[in-house]
């Protein structure tokens, strides 16, 4: 339900893993002032560590439009983390979401909506998948995704998930926090 704070918590999380293959770090360590959405293209500044490498994306129109609803409703703090833990009432605290609570909460809400058991990773390998299959080429995938070499870039996955996004904001009844 992304009529909640953790439901638009949560979809914003899956869109920016699947839509632009960010790792699980990498959401850990994303902040508020990292979006520009009033920009035209609206964009997302971020740091991957495994590559010490800045990068610039530009958001897709279902990642810029959950970003909007999430920073509208104030889930955004004004600084700081941009992805809030929550507790068991589903509401959402003051401090950031950890790596491993980013990896529970995706893992949970597989099991929940989807029924299959799935990771940041999975959603990563997703993203490539579809990329490459839309007509990246493999050296653009390469640069979005911080991959630092050509065997890093998933071809046709067997992890990868056929996933209609219509059904990811739907948040499972009871999916508990992270």
């Amino acid at each position: 339900e992304t009529d909640t704070p953790q439901g638009r918590r949560d979809y914003l999380l899956v869109c920016l893993a699947l839509e632009h293959g960010l790792r699980a770090g990498e959401l850990a360590d994303l902040h508020t002032d990292a979006f520009d959405l009033d920009s035209d293209p609206a964009t997302m500044t971020f740091y991957r560590k495994k590559v010490k490498m800045h990068q610039i994306h530009k958001l897709e129109e279902r990642t810029r439009r959950a970003a909007k609803a999430y920073f509208k409703h104030g889930e955004a703090l004004p600084h700081g983390a941009l992805l809030r833990a929550s507790r068991k009432d589903g509401a959402l605290t003051t401090v950031g979401m950890s790596e491993q609570a980013i990896y529970n909460r995706i893992r949970l809400l597989g099991e929940s909506i989807l029924h299959v058991t799935i990771s940041p990773h999975t959603l990563r390998h997703t993203w490539a998948t579809v990329a490459t299959k839309n007509g990246t080429s493999i050296a653009a995938l390469q640069k979005a995704g911080g991959l630092e070499n050509i065997q890093a870039v998933p071809g046709n996955d067997p992890k990868v998930l056929a996933i209609n996004m219509d059904v990811l904001p739907l948040q499972a009844r009871g999916a508990g926090h992270v």
